[in-house]
């Protein structure tokens, strides 16, 4: 069996691809590709912790603070994936991994090296494929993620002290650390580039990128990306909101809150006025014209270059929204505020939960109309659980019929 390993890099689409060929999974199997998505989600974030050689924020995200408690995690994890790739072989022609993560992560040539020795004697043929995007169009695009991952500082700053050589912006050395673990025949590096895409579309290009072929008219193309850009106003409240309620809180676990208010940000699409632009963009992209240019001339076919940054005509600040327009934004965010905070636990709730707590540890029965209390209670935190709306109708029914009795 062959293996195609995507490996990114990030805000390439990555997220759409794992979306799409995981909804086509069954799909894909009937024409002998296994795509792998067991190694906890779909973009493979266990398997690239596993051979990073440092711990990170998936390590700590499950309190794994040391070498030692992380050896502990992964007990059993190689025996398990070739258990994996070994019964997916007796089938298939193919397999995907696919994680943007061996490129933002396995930044050591020994992290890479160890992959390889795991990865070579399991599979007949490795490729390695990946996507590349012009360093200030990828800076942009990453600033949007980082806001969602607790960011406090403006855009202006955002990664302006990166150089050629800083290893998340380096294509040229990620080039050279990968042909050097697998071999430049191995390597499949293009451009993210829709112009260059096959029909214009990633998933395109991605099957033509298949060590197999594939008949593309037996798989669902009705999944799209999901826009994770933010505009001007979006990414000030999220600031704002970062700064107010950090993302990590003080026992280094997430902010269960800032996630909350997050959510309510994305609902208010009024927040979206104002393009997000990069007043840099020229400046940071000229850190790296010397390092492209050596990584097109030496992985890239001849014709190959880099899109110019996108150089905004209008600084986003200097646009001017009506009064009635600001009062729109401002009604907008309200309500979804109040929406928000009407899931919260007020006396009443409190007054529920303690008496069933109470009733746990004298091993007393929970009364019907107690768990009924507590199915709400879910309801509010996750107003469209399929599993918390069945019950809850079952059984407010059940309890109607016990009132008219």
């Amino acid at each position: 069996m062959k293996l195609l390993l995507h490996i990114g890099t990030e805000k390439t689409g990555s997220t759409l691809l794992q979306d799409w060929l995981f909804a086509n999974r069954a799909a894909l199997s009937a024409q002998g590709v296994y795509f792998t998505d067991r190694r906890e989600r779909r973009n493979n974030t266990r398997l690239v912790a596993y051979f990073r050689s440092s711990l990170d924020d998936y390590t700590r995200r499950h309190g794994i603070l040391d070498q030692a408690a992380k050896q502990q995690f992964f007990t059993g994890f190689e025996d398990q994936m070739r258990d994996e790739i070994a019964a997916a072989a007796a089938s298939h022609e193919c397999m995907v991994i696919s994680s943007e993560h061996f490129q933002s992560r396995l930044r050591q040539d020994s992290e890479v090296l160890r992959l390889r020795d795991f990865l070579a004697p399991l599979f007949s043929e490795v490729r390695i494929l990946c996507y590349f995007r012009e360093q200030s169009s990828l800076r942009l695009s990453l600033y949007s993620t980082a806001l969602r991952a607790g960011e406090t500082g403006p855009l202006e700053t955002f990664h302006m002290d990166r150089q050629a050589v800083h290893p998340y912006y380096d294509f040229l050395g990620l080039a050279r650390r990968w042909a050097g673990a697998f071999g430049r025949e191995a390597l499949d590096f293009r451009l993210f580039d829709r112009a260059r895409f096959a029909a214009g579309d990633i998933r395109q290009d991605f099957l033509e990128a298949l060590p197999v072929a594939v008949d593309g008219d037996a798989l669902d193309f009705s999944l799209h990306s999901r826009n994770e850009s933010m505009g001007y106003l979006r990414a000030r409240a999220q600031r704002a909101l970062n700064e107010g309620q950090p993302f990590w809180d003080g026992a280094g676990a997430v902010n269960r809150r800032n996630i909350a208010l997050r959510e309510v940000l994305d609902t208010c699409d009024g927040l979206m006025t104002g393009d997000l632009t990069d007043p840099n963009g020229e400046r940071f992209a000229a850190n790296f014209a010397a390092n492209n240019s050596e990584f097109l001339a030496e992985y890239l076919p001849p014709d190959s270059e880099f899109p110019s940054p996108v150089v905004a005509s209008t600084d986003p600040r200097e646009q001017q929204l009506s009064l009635e327009e600001v009062g729109d934004i401002v009604a907008e965010l309200t309500e979804a505020l109040a929406r928000q905070q009407s899931r919260n636990l007020d006396n009443t709730d409190a007054d529920v939960l303690r008496d069933v707590a109470l009733k746990a540890e004298t091993g007393e029965r929970v009364t019907p109309a107690q768990a009924l209390a507590l199915m709400r209670l879910a309801k509010r935190a996750r107003p469209d659980g399929p599993l918390i709306v069945r019950k809850l109708a079952q059984w407010e029914a059940a309890e109607q019929k016990r009132k008219k009795r």
